[in-house]
Formats: C-alpha cells, sequence, structure tokens
C-alpha cells in the first residue's frame, strides 16, 4: 500500500458520498482554523482502499480537531483488516518524517460501525497505540420501536415524568426561522450556563455549521413559554444526533426533555431515521451520573468511544539510525519496507534479548 497526501478536492470526490457529515470535506475545512494544517491521507492498493483525514496543531497530529469523533472511511465494500495495520504503519511513519511527535484519534460510537472500529482499534492497538480514556455514548435505537412497548419498557421514574409531561400541556414546535433558531440556541446556551457545562460553539459557528448540514431545530413550548430546545444533525443517512439539548430553569416540574425526547424518536420514526445519537454523558472518560442514569431512564443503549494516541518519540520511531538508513534505501527500492521495518522495530523494543533480532535476519539491501 502507499499513502499519498491529496488535495481537500481529491478528498472531496473520494468520500463525499461514502461517509458521514464530520468526515466530508466541507466539514473539516470549516473547521481548518482550529489548527495549522489539514492533511488528507488515501491509502493506494491498486484500488482506492482508505482515506483519513488529521489536523496538524503543536508538532501532533489529531482527529478529530473539531468534532465528537472520527474514522478511516472505506472506499471498497469489503476492506481487508491488513490494509488498517498497512495504513496506520504508514500513517505512523509519514508523520515522523513530518516532524510529528504524537498521534491522537477518538474513534465513534460502534453505532456508526461495530465492524469498522474493531479493524480500527486492532490496527492502532497493534501499532502500539494506547487508550487514553473511554467516553460513555448513549442512543436510541428506533428502527423497531412501539410507543406502547416504549413505555412499558423504560424505567419507573422516567414513565411517571412522561405521564408527567405529556399531560401538561407541551408542544413540540420545528424551528424553520432563522431567528427561531437562534432562540433555540439561547435557551441551550442558559442550560449550560446554570448547569455549569462548557458550551464549545458560538452561535455564529453553530449557523456557520448548519448552514453545510442537514439539520432540524426544535423548542418545547407551554403556552407560548419556551421551555427547552434541541440541535440536531443528520449525520449520516440512517442516523441524527442529538448535539445540543437543555432546558431552562425552573421548568422541571413539567418534565421537557422527558417530552422532548419521546417527540423526537416519534418524528424521527416517521422519517425514517434508524438511531437518535444522544451523545456522550462523559468528559475525558470522567462520566457525569446524573446524566448518565437520565439517558439510561429513557430507553438509551450505552456504547464506547475510545480516545486512542501514539507518542512517536516514546515508541522508537525518531531513535534508530539503523531506520533512517533501511528507510532511504526502502523508499528508492520497495515501499513495503516502511511496514516491515516499522513492526521489525516494535519487536526489537519488546523483545528480552537482541540476538532474538538476530537471529530474525533482517538485512538491509
Amino acid at each position: 500500500m502507499e499513502l499519498i497526501e491529496i488535495t481537500p478536492e481529491e478528498y472531496e470526490k473520494i468520500v463525499e458520498n461514502k461517509e458521514i457529515f464530520f468526515m466530508k470535506k466541507k466539514f473539516l475545512e470549516l473547521n481548518k482554523s482550529k489548527v495549522e494544517k489539514v492533511h488528507y491521507f488515501l491509502g493506494y492498493d491498486k484500488k482506492n482502499r482508505l482515506a483519513f483525514a488529521v489536523g496538524e496543531k503543536e508538532n501532533e497530529w489529531r482527529a478529530p480537531y473539531s468534532a465528537p469523533f472520527t474514522a478511516v472511511v472505506e472506499l471498497q465494500k469489503i476492506t481487508p483488516i491488513e490494509y488498517y495495520w498497512e495504513f496506520i504503519a504508514l500513517l505512523n511513519q509519514t508523520a515522523t518524517e513530518a516532524g510529528i511527535r504524537k498521534i491522537t484519534v477518538l474513534l465513534p460510537p460502534d453505532i456508526y460501525g461495530a465492524e469498522k472500529n474493531a479493524k480500527m482499534i486492532n490496527a492502532l492497538l497493534g501499532s502500539n497505540y494506547m487508550v487514553e480514556y473511554e467516553e460513555i455514548n448513549y442512543s436510541l435505537d428506533i428502527r423497531a420501536w412501539d410507543a406502547d412497548i416504549y413505555r412499558q419498557q423504560i424505567a419507573h421514574n422516567a414513565r411517571k415524568n412522561l405521564r408527567i409531561a405529556l399531560e401538561s400541556g407541551l408542544s413540540l414546535v420545528q424551528c424553520l426561522e432563522l431567528e427561531e433558531k437562534r432562540k433555540a440556541y439561547e435557551i441551550i446556551r442558559i442550560n449550560r450556563k446554570s448547569r455549569g457545562y462548557p458550551l464549545r460553539m458560538t452561535w455564529e459557528q453553530v449557523l456557520e455549521t448548519l448552514e453545510i448540514v442537514k439539520h432540524d431545530v426544535f423548542v418545547v413550548q407551554r403556552e407560548d413559554i419556551i421551555m427547552a430546545s434541541a440541535i440536531v444533525f443528520y449525520v449520516s443517512a440512517q442516523i441524527v444526533q442529538v448535539i445540543y439539548w437543555g432546558n431552562i430553569p425552573n421548568t422541571e416540574e413539567y418534565k421537557p426533555i422527558n417530552f422532548l425526547a419521546y417527540e423526537l424518536i416519534e418524528y424521527y420514526k416517521e422519517q425514517g431515521i434508524e438511531m437518535i445519537d444522544i451523545g456522550p454523558s462523559s468528559e475525558n472518560g470522567i462520566p457525569n451520573y446524573g446524566l448518565c442514569s437520565f439517558k439510561e431512564s429513557i430507553g438509551c443503549k450505552v456504547t464506547s468511544k475510545y480516545r486512542l494516541s501514539i507518542d512517536l518519540v516514546k515508541n522508537g520511531y525518531y531513535q534508530s539510525s539503523l531506520s533512517d538508513e533501511c528507510l532511504r534505501g526502502g523508499r528508492k527500492n520497495n515501499k513495503k519496507l516502511h511496514i516491515v521495518l516499522n513492526f521489525s522495530l516494535h519487536i526489537i523494543k519488546n523483545m528480552d534479548s537482541p540476538f532474538h533480532f538476530m537471529e530474525s535476519g533482517l538485512k538491509c539491501a
């Protein structure tokens, strides 16, 4: 396999109709000011195999650099796992040659593709990436959703709160005009401030993103008083993600978020959506117990989002003059030597005796 750095325009042509919104060129380019440079890579072996984008900042490659998660984009119907291993090995070597000291990756929850995640995690761990932490992510599977069954299956307190909400005269209103959407964002801002949670996107940043993604914005009202809101992105053909939701203080007696969750399920079921990604309830791996309990009470299922990284200095990518000599010859004669040598260096590092390496017979031609 060759690892080729391509232009944003080439990347767009390759992946535009194949992946989720956060891996699309228009989103990556919108947020490129948050890093020093964005690199677009293509793994090629007779065909386009894999594509990946990273942001460079302070001698580190970060994926994502401004999104809930990222993933390698598969470009063929079937992508054997060896392509993942070769791709990550080449990515590490390319980063080293560019003077990069660290690579960090935050993967999606399994609802976006459990098989892809399994292959990616295996390849990363096989290249000595370490798990920094696990985010706890929640989602609602609505493929077989039925209102009566849902009410029976959710927790007792959630069932009671939903009954209160449905009897409180609440209504779900979709925001179509710009000013309505701004008011919905303001509800989120008030909610986050009152709870001491960070709000990472300004209204201007949200608006820029709304202009390039299919989305819905909703408010929950009671007698024309807005109590709660939600901003939702269509991140793939089958999955929407609740980017933000929340209620203003002193409205808890009406249970507006229980109402909002229930109404969103009904709405997206009618739209043919299969999954609602409610998002994480942890920060850098530390769970918010209250949020976790609430989401589980309303029927959400738990999945993991793993953040992995590799320190290229500590893992020997810079310390071997032998590797430099071999790679100079390898680039002329055999591109696969990048991978073979990289694996061999890791083997040397972890061997009890250097004589094992001598016995392996690896030589520089």
